[in-house]
Order: structure tokens, then C-alpha cells, then sequence
């Protein structure tokens, strides 16, 4: 699982939860049994069972999370993108006598009330760092904010792009089931304590009837039914199988 995102506090908030949404899985008893089970060196103990702790916040966050409604979510997402877009295209040719009558009509109003929004420009205040600032009074806060009237407008194409991917996300038409995450991320931390801390060949061999041959698959079965008791056989093989393809 390394990965430079793993470094993002919002990415690891994304993908194992906050920190006690789970409750642990590989208590004291439960390493002791793995520790002679799979004779884990006295070295690599605190170092297994944090990996695995993790993991198991990751499997139970990813099944935890809600499915998308694609179909629904998509008509909402493109209409964002289409207005979005649509309000990019008009500031992009509105001329500079237009922005001025806006600048304009928020003077007028200055003069009888303090008027919310209006644009304001700050060319008499300094003359080589103008800029039109957006006045609006916040419903979060409360109070009166501002900000550069052009950075505003670059956050409406940005809301467009952001809107475009996740309806790429919401996208239908992808036959077949949809790839299992959470067993894939439960699978890829036996592999990574497996091969990275206790330094083994990660050799997965199962049986036609699903019994596991070798210590490896051994050891992703026991780990597998300690984080979700009620996992099934077919589900640990399909992940054990992909997350040996990961590079070591």
C-alpha cells in the first residue's frame, strides 16, 4: 500500500476512517495465537499488529461505505457541470465596460446603505494591485467577507471539473460485478505483513475445494476470518490472488 496519497490526512481519513471506528480486531490473545501459529519473531510483533489493526479499519470502512445511486447522482452532477460551464463561458466574454457598470451600481448603493453583495474594486486604493473583490455577507459566519472577485470565477470552472470526474465515477455501462475494494485492502495488508514484515515468499496455493496448501494462504484465510468472521472462502482466494500480483 505505498503509495504518496497514503501521505494525505484526508486520503487516510478516506480510506480507514477515523481513528476508533473500529473496534480492535488483533488483541493480545489473538497475536498470541498468530505468534504460534505462524512462529512471528518477537521482532515484528508491534509492527504485525498495527499493520493488521489498520487493515482492518480500511476493510470495514470500505464496506461501511454508502453505494453510489449512479443514476440519480449522474442527472445532478451533469446539470452542475453544465451550469458551471455556462457561467465560466459568460465571465469570459463579459467586457470590461460591463464589469464596471457591476463596480459601478455597488458605489451608487454605498452611498445610502451597506449594500450585500456587490463588487468592489480597490484601483483607488492601490492603483498597481487592482483588483474586483466579491462583498458578500456569509451565512456561515455571519459577518461580511470578501474575496478576489477572479479567484471566484476560476472556482466555478474548478466546481466543473470536480463535478465532471465524479460523474465519470457515476458513469454506467460497466458490465460485470464491481471490483471488491475491501477485500482487495484486507488481502494487501496480509500480503504486506506477509512479505514486508515478516520477509516471506507470499506463495498462494488453494485446493479445489478451497483449503488453503501453503503457510501464505494460511495465513490470509486466518487473518481474512479474524477482521470479518463471516467473509467467504471465495472472496479471500479472488483478493489473496490479486494482491500477490502487487509489486514488492
Amino acid at each position: 500500500m505505498a503509495d504518496e496519497n497514503f501521505h494525505d490526512p484526508d486520503f487516510q481519513h478516506y480510506f480507514y476512517g477515523p481513528e476508533g471506528s473500529v473496534s480492535p480486531r488483533f488483541t493480545g490473545e489473538v497475536m498470541a495465537r498468530l505468534i504460534e501459529e505462524f512462529a512471528i519473531p518477537g521482532r515484528a510483533v508491534l509492527e504485525a499488529e498495527h499493520v493488521l489493526e489498520m487493515t482492518s479499519r480500511a476493510y470495514w470502512t470500505q464496506t461501511n461505505r454508502p453505494q453510489i445511486d449512479n443514476q440519480s447522482r449522474r442527472a445532478e452532477l451533469n446539470a452542475i457541470v453544465a451550469g458551471a460551464d455556462m457561467l465560466s463561458n459568460i465571465f469570459s466574454k463579459t467586457s470590461p465596460e460591463t464589469w464596471e457598470l457591476i463596480i459601478e451600481s455597488g458605489r451608487r448603493q454605498k452611498l445610502d446603505t451597506d449594500p450585500y453583495p456587490r463588487v468592489a474594486s480597490t484601483v483607488r486604493d492601490n492603483p498597481v494591485e487592482n483588483s474586483e473583490k466579491l462583498l458578500f455577507r456569509s451565512k456561515i459566519f455571519g459577518t461580511q467577507i470578501e474575496i478576489d472577485a477572479q479567484i471566484w470565477v476560476e472556482g466555478i470552472a474548478a466546481m466543473s471539473s470536480c463535478a465532471r470526474l465524479a460523474a465519470e465515477l457515476a458513469k454506467a455501462g460497466r458490465r460485470g460485478p464491481s471490483p471488491d475494494h475491501a477485500a482487495y485492502f484486507l488481502l494487501l495488508g496480509a500480503f504486506a505483513v506477509w512479505t514486508e514484515t515478516l520477509r516471506r515468499d507470499f506463495k498462494i496455493l488453494w485446493s479445489d475445494d478451497g483449503q488453503w496448501l501453503t503457510p501464505a494462504a494460511r495465513f490470509c484465510f486466518e487473518v481474512a476470518r479474524i477482521i470479518d468472521p463471516g467473509i467467504e472462502a471465495s472472496r479471500i482466494r479472488t483478493a489473496a490472488r490479486r494482491a500477490s500480483k502487487e509489486p514488492r
